[in-house]
């Protein structure tokens, strides 16, 4: 009713502004409610867990809260907006109190709910129906896309965490890919290479926990504050100031990787080991209370910008590109593959004909090459022999076939941007770039220019830090001890080792868990096949000695 909505946004009102106490109406308030509505009670008591989180007063917000589960326990207002706004709090005050499982369940239940019953997925829903069924005019569905998906603002976050958690953590690759349509029609090419990013960086959130939100946080707080906009290095103060604990946590676990920087990467002295196991064992346990409050902040009313991968608006992508250098990205929708080149002064876009042909053509690329599989033996003839140009022509001139780039003689480096199959195309050994039509002179990309690879257009630059010194490399060599090719594998390792100044092999069994044991070095070099099942991405274990714990996986290395 209106009491319900007036009390209720009053003391969200409250919290966003930084009021301080209580918000005043509440106490009075819930006193009046027990002798009117149930539901009014629950909302009142609700509000008033949710001010008392932001007052770090646990004990009595859990007190609250269960009174008003109490009101809830068998009324059909569980399954409602009362319903899910109880499990939201529930999981703040959980959180909160540093009990993760029973937070990230009551988290679980509530964004089941508000997955469901979302305004804001609504809005897209009745944009992109609107769309689709030919309701309004490409022009119009450009201007309500720019509303619908937006990435989340300060006042989505600050006024609606739950749904804007929903939102986040939901797919909208469909609706993101009309729009992009929308603007490749339109002509509008500078749009649409921002919302190639877009869809890049969607993907991305979409594999890491809630979204990208505690990504965003962690970035927010750990980065170096040059890799950071203003808005996030604003954000980092609040952040510090609301969460002090937070805070401290970071000096505690900078003290002790400092102290790990005083000791080899694998200490050969026992006494050496053991005080390195020490302090790697205090880096987990201040990681692990880094995780509860990230996880605290996450459900709270406070913004965080995505800030990885970095997002540059059109004009801030030509501006981050050197003289010299060639960006080239692809984007592969469900139904086209669109391909940009860009450089400081210009840039083209052109769709990429008959895009099923693409694997054909990279299979027998690959098949040609020796490429067949990881227990395949490639026979010396294969190798040899120069069958795959021709596949490397008609897959080179497949994708550059709409490319009208005559510049070749000022490009000193291209960076490629691949996307989904593509990741498999090598591009530095097809002939693209000057000369590439003749035939007759065969000659890689990479034998005229410098390649390399980026996962986004914003990665593809520098984020505004500049080099830093790589002084301690940690090796895993090529294959483990015990094996066959152990002793080789050993050789190869040392011999890397003894060129690169501060770089040690990696024990077989770390000290501790390679996501924590990587605060003792600043590079890692994997010599080894990393032979996995089939699994997320986030399930991979980068330093592959240690596949078989969950501490090794690439979300632990991410945490």
């Amino acid at each position: 009713d209106v009491v319900e909505e007036a009390l209720r946004w009053g003391a969200m009102t409250h919290l966003v502004s930084g009021g301080q106490g209580l918000y005043p109406p509440l106490g009075p308030a819930v006193a009046w409610a027990d002798r009117t509505s149930k539901h009014l009670q629950v909302s009142l008591k609700l509000a008033a867990a949710e001010n008392l989180v932001a007052l770090n007063q646990t004990s009595p917000a859990a007190a609250t809260l269960a009174d008003a589960r109490r009101l809830l326990n068998r009324s059909e207002m569980m399954l409602g907006e009362i319903g899910g706004r109880l499990q939201f709090v529930a999981a703040t005050v959980a959180f909160q109190a540093g009990d993760v499982p029973d937070g990230s369940a009551s988290l679980a239940a509530a964004l089941k709910y508000h997955h469901k019953s979302s305004l804001r997925l609504f809005h897209l829903g009745l944009v992109d129906g609107l769309y689709t069924n030919g309701a309004v005019t490409p022009r119009v569905a450009d201007d309500l896309y720019q509303i619908v998906l937006r990435e989340p603002t300060v006042a989505d976050w600050t006024q609606q965490p739950a749904d804007t958690l929903a939102y986040v953590t939901s797919s909208h690759l469909a609706p993101l890919e009309r729009w992009f349509d929308i603007a490749v029609a339109r002509k509008d090419h500078e749009r649409a290479l921002e919302l190639a990013e877009q869809i890049r960086r969607h993907r991305f959130h979409l594999m890491m926990p809630l979204g990208g939100r505690l990504l965003a946080l962690r970035w927010i707080l750990e980065a170096p504050t040059s890799a950071l906009s203003q808005v996030a290095a604003l954000q980092r103060q609040d952040l510090l100031n609301l969460f002090p604990r937070y805070a401290e946590l970071s000096r505690q676990a900078e003290a002790v990787r400092d102290s790990l920087r005083q000791l080899p990467i694998a200490p050969a002295d026992e006494a050496e080991l053991r005080r390195q196991r020490e302090e790697l064992d205090k880096l987990a346990a201040i990681s692990t209370a880094q995780e509860v409050v990230l996880n605290e902040m996450a459900v709270r009313r406070v913004p965080s910008e995505l800030a990885f991968p970095p997002f540059r608006t059109f004009a801030e992508m030509q501006q981050a590109i050197p003289e010299g250098q060639l960006l080239l990205a692809l984007l592969a929708t469900s139904k086209q593959v669109h391909a940009f080149a860009l450089t400081r002064e210009k840039y083209q876009l052109w769709q990429i004909e008959n895009p099923g042909r693409i694997r054909t053509n990279l299979a027998a690329l690959l098949k040609q090459s020796g490429v067949v599989g990881r227990e395949a033996t490639t026979p010396i003839e294969t190798l040899a022999s120069n069958d795959w140009r021709e596949s490397a022509d008609d897959l080179a001139a497949q994708l550059t076939a709409g490319m009208k780039f005559d510049e070749w003689d000022t490009i000193e480096e291209v960076v490629v941007v691949p996307d989904r199959l593509l990741w498999y195309v090598p591009f530095d050994a097809l002939p693209i770039g000057p000369a590439a039509n003749a035939k007759a002179t065969f000659e890689p990309l990479i034998a005229k220019r410098r390649v390399r690879y980026a996962p986004t257009v914003g990665l593809a630059s520098s984020d505004g830090r500049g080099p830093t010194p790589r002084d301690r490399t940690a090796i895993v060599s090529g294959a483990a001890s015990g094996s066959r090719d152990a002793e080789a594998a050993q050789r190869a390792a040392a011999r890397i080792a003894e060129s690169l100044p501060a770089a040690e092999l990696l024990p077989e069994l770390p000290a501790s868990p390679s996501a924590i044991q990587a605060a003792t070095f600043d590079r890692l070099i994997v010599m080894r096949d990393s032979v996995e099942a089939a699994r997320s991405p986030l399930e991979w274990h980068p330093a592959v000695v240690d596949q078989t714990s969950p501490a090794g996986t690439l979300a632990a290395w991410l945490r």
